[in-house]
Formats: structure tokens, C-alpha cells, sequence
């Protein structure tokens, strides 16, 4: 969960507009009442426990301190790659595994909230055409580590199909009693294009490329059928990213790349509430694009040379405002990838300039204007050490969060300087009992 910025590109970033900004002020065109996603009702009432408190990377033997902690959340952390090695045929070792980390987790008294894992895809959906992410350069994207997953679910219907199956076969496997289920299903798990900055694997002399978009796999320019159902055609045929724009090519370009990824956004909601009733937790990361913005990348010729075009939040489709607007679901929660993120200046969550505040504060904030207002959850983004812990409570209780998840379990056992310790994340939860802010 790598959500660090350089400090030169985060100060440049807060400049970018004035005080005056306020949070009514969309980067993007508010969508219409036809783009919103229409989705029925949950069947059931959604559980809302005083607070949700939890961490990432628990382990069985470590369950009972955890709970006796004051944790009320499990994560359970599925690997898609493991559960289903070959395309159609499931493991039953993964899945003996995944029922005996449900049932101790239950057995010490935790809700459970699901992640599936669609960042570790199996090996064997690359072998499928259309499979990866291709950039304005002609490269394919491939990640270099464990949860960077380039599988392209973004544009390609048949690669969405493949997820739905997986989806579908782990609650006839496990059932729908969880307390909630994480979305995002990108990058690490959450709510992007891949990054944009890459070094091609071949030749191993590449250079690493630079202002990358990830639309220019065949079936997202049209050269192919089989795009996603909703996205719309291609609009600027045989224009990239820093060409000139005459007739409006850049904007153009990106109301359809952000749209693309709303679409991606609005499917995962509306497929897993056809299938679960309960809390769906879309995962949105880094600081996201405010108002501003996107104006100033268009007036470039989005040729990646605007600060937050340094720092990706253009290219890797970071339009919270934009997706947050158009949901329907009243049971989806926004969740913050990054509420310990550093401020300049550090009291920026307090005063008017929207581009400054904090990312929970700025989600907190879409999340309070939403009708009906939506839940917010979050977690830091680890390693867990000692000057994480504070700010992210504190920045929980201001917020209204449900809970923190602390990311990351193994150091609050581990006992190396500079971490948080269990007893000290406990006396954390206890203050935020005795303030009397959980989230209601």
C-alpha cells in the first residue's frame, strides 16, 4: 500500500488553487440521473457495530489478544491466484483454509470483512487475449510485486465475466454472513488504473516511461469488440496524452478515461449487491483529484507537467468527487486508504482550502454531502509504527468514521522500536469509547 508522495510534489499540489475553494466545487461534470447507478435494495438490515476496529494480516494464533484488545473486525484476506489455480477449477486446500480462518475468527467473536484478492490474479488469466492494461506507448502492463494486479477489468467485458464467476463461486462456497466486503480491485486492492510510471520489462535497457494512461489496449480503442458494457466508444481516435488540441482532444480524452473508470466503479457495486445485502466498502486511495485539477492537466494537453499529474492522481483516475456523487447504494462506504497522510501545514483538516485538507477529511467531507450521507472507513498505510497510530484515531473520531483497520497486525506483536504496540492500539480504542464519537 504504497500512498507516499514527494514532499516537493505535495506542496505544489496544495497550491495549486486558492483558500477560496470550496468543496462544492466538482472536478468533473456531475453525472446525470441516467449515469447514476440504479440498484435495488439490501434484503437485509445492514449491521452497524459501535465501532469497527480491526487490523490487516491477522493470524489465528493471534486472534484472542487481538479481541481481548478491543478489535471487533477480522479481514479475511483471500488470494484469487490460490483459490482458483486454473481457470474454472478450485482448490480445495485454499478453500479448507479460508473456512478454518472463518470459523476461528468467529469462534473469538470478530465480524468478518471480506477482501477477495483480485490484486493477486491467477497466472493463467494473462494468457487470455486482452488481459492486460496497455499504455500510449504501446507497453503492456505487467506488475513487479505481490497486489500490483494489471489485469484489465477497466475495459475488457470478458475480463470482468471472469471475476464475477470467481465472485460468485466464493459465496456459493462460503455464504453472504460477513460484515462487510472490500471493492476497488485494482492496484493493491483498491480503486485505480495502474501506475503511471513504468519501466517496460523488455529490453532490459527500457527507460522508464512517464505520464502513463492505461487505455490503449485494442478493445478500448475500438480497434476490438468486447468493450464493457456502459463505456462508451473511443472518442478521439489516433490522439494521445501531450498531443495538441484543437478541437477539444484532451478534454475529450479524459471525460471519457475518468468515465471509464466510474463505470468500473458503479459495476462492482451494482454486481456485488446483486449477489450480497450487506456494507460494500469501496477502496479509494492516494489524495484524489481536487477542484481545479483537471482544468489545469487540460490546459496542458495533459502532458503530465502540472504537479498532480507528477504524482499520478490524473492518469491513475483518482475522481472521487465525480464517483461518490453518482452512487445510489446508500450501504456503500467510503474508504480511505490513507488517513495518517501528512498535511501542509498540519492543521490544513481545519481551515477552508479544500486542496489541502487530508484525505479522509476531503472523503469525509463527499461522504457527509452525499444524499443520503454515506458511512466512511478507513485504515493507515503502514507500516504500522508509533507516529501512525495518533493521527489516525484522532482523524477517525473527527471524521466519524466506523473504525480504523490497522495495517499492519504483525507489528503491534512484534515488539521493534518505532511501532505501535498492541496495548498501545488498545488504549486508542478505549479513548475513542469513552469520547463518545463513534460514528452513528
Amino acid at each position: 500500500m504504497n500512498r507516499t508522495m514527494s514532499a516537493v510534489i505535495l506542496f505544489s499540489m496544495l497550491g495549486l488553487t486558492s483558500c477560496n475553494d470550496t468543496i462544492s466545487q466538482k472536478t468533473s461534470p456531475t453525472p446525470s440521473s441516467e449515469q447514476k447507478t440504479s440498484l435495488p435494495p439490501p434484503v437485509q438490515k445492514v449491521r452497524r457495530p459501535a465501532l469497527a476496529i480491526g487490523s490487516l494480516q491477522m493470524k489465528k494464533e493471534r486472534m484472542a489478544a487481538d479481541r481481548q484488545a478491543g478489535m471487533t473486525v477480522h479481514l479475511l484476506s483471500v488470494i484469487w491466484g490460490r483459490m482458483e489455480p486454473q481457470e474454472g477449477k478450485f482448490s480445495s486446500e485454499e478453500s479448507d483454509r479460508v473456512r478454518s480462518e472463518i470459523a476461528a475468527a468467529r469462534a473469538a467473536g470478530f465480524e468478518i470483512s471480506v477482501d477477495f484478492g483480485l490484486q493477486y490474479p491467477p497466472e493463467w488469466v494473462f494468457k487470455n487475449p486482452d488481459s492486460h492494461y496497455r499504455n500510449q506507448y504501446g507497453d503492456e502492463y505487467a506488475g513487479d510485486k505481490p497486489g500490483c494486479n494489471g489485469y484489465n477489468t477497466v475495459f475488457v467485458q470478458a475480463n470482468r465475466e471472469r471475476v464475477e464467476r470467481f465472485v460468485k463461486h466464493f459465496f456459493q462456497e462460503f455464504g453472504t454472513d460477513f460484515q462487510s466486503i472490500r471493492l476497488g480491485w485494482g492496484y493493491y486492492g483498491e480503486l485505480n488504473y495502474p501506475i503511471h510510471r513504468f519501466k517496460p520489462r523488455m529490453p532490459a535497457d527500457a527507460q522508464e516511461r512517464t505520464n502513463c494512461y492505461w487505455s490503449f489496449d485494442d478493445i478500448a480503442q475500438g480497434r476490438k469488440p468486447g468493450l464493457a458494457a456502459g463505456i462508451s466508444k473511443y472518442p478521439v481516435p489516433g490522439w494521445k496524452p501531450g498531443d495538441p488540441s484543437p478541437n477539444g482532444e484532451a478534454k475529450q480524452f479524459l471525460e471519457w478515461y475518468l468515465g471509464a473508470m466510474q463505470n468500473f466503479h458503479d459495476w462492482q457495486i451494482r454486481f456485488l449487491r446483486s449477489q450480497y445485502a450487506g456494507r460494500l466498502c469501496m477502496m479509494y486511495p492516494s489524495w484524489g483529484i481536487r477542484p481545479g485539477w483537471l482544468d489545469a492537466a487540460i490546459a496542458g494537453n495533459l502532458n503530465g507537467k502540472t504537479s498532480p499529474e507528477k504524482n499520478g492522481e490524473i492518469q491513475r483516475g483518482f475522481d472521487f468527487s465525480r464517483f461518490i456523487s453518482g452512487i445510489a447504494d446508500p450501504h456503500v462506504v467510503v474508504y480511505c486508504t490513507w488517513i495518517d497522510a501528512k498535511t501542509l501545514p498540519a492543521d490544513a483538516d481545519q481551515k477552508a482550502n479544500v486542496n489541502s485538507w487530508s484525505p479522509v477529511r476531503y472523503l469525509s467531507q463527499l461522504a457527509r454531502d452525499h444524499q443520503p450521507k454515506l458511512e466512511i472507513w478507513g485504515e493507515n498505510t503502514g507500516p504500522g509504527v508509533k507516529e501512525q497510530l495518533g493521527i489516525s484515531f484522532q482523524r477517525a473520531r473527527d471524521n466519524g468514521l466506523l473504525g480504523v483497520m490497522w495495517a499492519f497486525d504483525p507489528q503491534l506483536h512484534d515488539g521493534a522500536p518505532g511501532n505501535a504496540t498492541l496495548e498501545e492500539f488498545s488504549a486508542e480504542i478505549r479513548k475513542w469509547e469513552k469520547s463518545g464519537t463513534a460514528a452513528k
